[in-house]
C-alpha cells in the first residue's frame, strides 16, 4: 500500500491518493480524493500520511484536508464530503477505511471545534497504526481541537494560550473515538516522526523536539527533556526523543515508560538527581563533559533514583550514563552552574 498527496498542475490544488499493489508490483486499484473545487475558496491542500492494513484486508488511511473535501469523488461523488470545522487555511484530520477491494466503507473527520472562541485552532495527524483491531494517531494540535468524530459528543482538548503540542488518539475499528492523551510543550515545539506497535500492545514512537517539553502526559507527574542551553543557537537546537506509552486495560488511563531518565534540579549547582524505571542493581555510572572527557562524582543510590554530588565539577553541560544489571542503559544531561 501507498498514500500521500497528488498535485494537479492544471488544477493548481493539492488531492491525496492511496494505491494498492500486487506482490509484482502491479496496481489493483489506486483512489484520488480531496478538494471540492469553489470559486469562493483558495486551493486546497489535502494529504493522507498514513495507511495500514488489517488481517482482513481493510485498508485503514488518516491525513489532513482543508476547506470542503469528498473522500469518494469517483464512485459515490456526495457521499462521503467532509468540510473542516474552521472553514479557514489551517487543516482537520480524517481516518478511512476502504474494503480490500477499495470500497470506502466509513470516513471519520476529527477537527477544530468553532464553539469555541479562540483563535488558531489547528490539528494535523502524521503516524498511525494498527494496535490489535483498533487505531493509534499521532499528530499536532494548537490552540483548541475535537479529537471525537461524534456529532453528538465531544473530546475537547486545550493547548494553553494557544501553544502548540502531541496528542496520541485511539479509535476503534469503526473510527470511533476511545481514548487519547497529550504530550504538552513547557517552552519548545515537539514533533512525532513515527509509531510502532509491541507485542504486550503498547507502542514506541520518536520524533524531534526543541527547548523543554514534559514528556508524562499524566496529571501532576513530569518528565521534562530539554534540549542543550548552551548550544549555537538554544531556541533553535533539536534533539531526538523516543518513548513508550500504552493504554492502560482499555481505559483512559496511561502507562508511561519513557525511554530516558529525568535530571532534578536541572541546572544544579551541588547534586542532582536522576529517576530511572528499574530497581535492577546499578553497575556503572558514567559522566562526560562536553569534551567527552569522563568525570568521577560521589553518588548516593536509593530504589529508583540515584544522587550524584556535582559541586566538584566546573561549569558547564554534562551527559550522564547509568548501566545497569539488567542490561538497561538510562542517559540524560545536566547543566553544572
Amino acid at each position: 500500500m501507498l498514500s500521500g498527496e497528488y498535485v494537479d498542475q492544471s488544477e493548481v490544488s493539492i488531492d491525496a491518493f492511496v494505491v494498492k499493489y500486487s506482490p509484482t508490483w502491479n496496481v489493483v486499484w489506486q483512489k484520488r480524493f480531496g478538494d471540492v473545487p469553489n470559486d469562493d475558496l483558495p486551493p486546497s491542500h489535502d494529504q493522507a500520511t498514513g495507511v495500514e492494513t488489517d488481517v482482513e484486508g481493510n485498508v485503514y488511511v488518516n491525513g489532513n484536508f482543508r476547506w470542503t473535501a469528498d473522500f469518494d469523488p469517483d464512485v459515490n461523488p456526495g457521499k462521503f464530503v467532509f468540510t473542516a470545522d474552521t472553514q479557514a487555511p489551517s487543516p482537520d484530520v480524517f481516518l478511512m477505511r476502504y474494503t480490500p477491494g477499495g470500497d470506502v466503507q466509513w470516513v471519520r473527520a476529527i477537527g477544530g471545534d468553532t464553539t469555541i472562541n479562540q483563535s488558531n485552532n489547528d490539528i494535523e495527524s502524521w503516524s498511525m497504526k494498527l494496535l490489535g483491531s483498533q487505531v493509534v494517531m499521532s499528530g499536532t494540535i494548537t490552540g483548541v481541537a475535537d479529537l471525537n468524530p461524534a456529532e453528538d459528543e465531544q473530546q475537547i482538548t486545550y493547548m494553553d494560550e494557544g501553544g502548540t503540542g502531541l496528542f496520541y488518539a485511539q479509535y476503534d475499528s469503526e473510527g470511533w473515538y476511545m481514548h487519547s492523551f497529550i504530550v504538552d510543550t513547557v517552552v519548545g515545539v515537539e514533533e512525532c516522526s513515527n509509531i510502532a506497535v509491541l507485542e504486550d500492545n503498547s507502542f514506541v514512537t520518536a520524533g524531534r523536539f526543541q527547548r523543554a517539553v514534559d514528556f508524562d502526559p499524566r496529571p501532576n507527574s513530569y518528565t521534562i527533556l530539554t534540549t542543550d542551553p548552551d548550544g549555537i543557537a538554544p531556541n533553535f537546537n533539536n534533539d531526538i526523543w523516543f518513548a513508550r506509552y500504552g493504554f492502560s486495560g482499555g481505559s483512559s488511563d496511561v502507562e508511561v515508560n519513557i525511554s530516558a531518565t529525568v535530571a532534578f534540579p536541572n541546572p544544579s549547582d551541588r547534586e542532582i538527581t536522576i529517576e530511572h524505571p528499574t530497581t535492577a542493581q546499578l553497575r556503572e555510572i558514567l559522566i562526560y563533559d562536553s569534551n567527552g572527557k569522563q568525570n568521577v562524582c560521589p553518588i548516593r543510590r536509593e530504589t529508583m533514583s540515584t544522587t550524584v554530588t556535582t559541586s566538584g565539577l566546573s561549569r558547564g553541560v554534562y551527559t550522564i550514563v547509568l548501566q545497569f544489571a539488567d542490561g538497561t542503559i538510562y542517559s540524560s544531561r545536566f547543566v553544572r552552574l
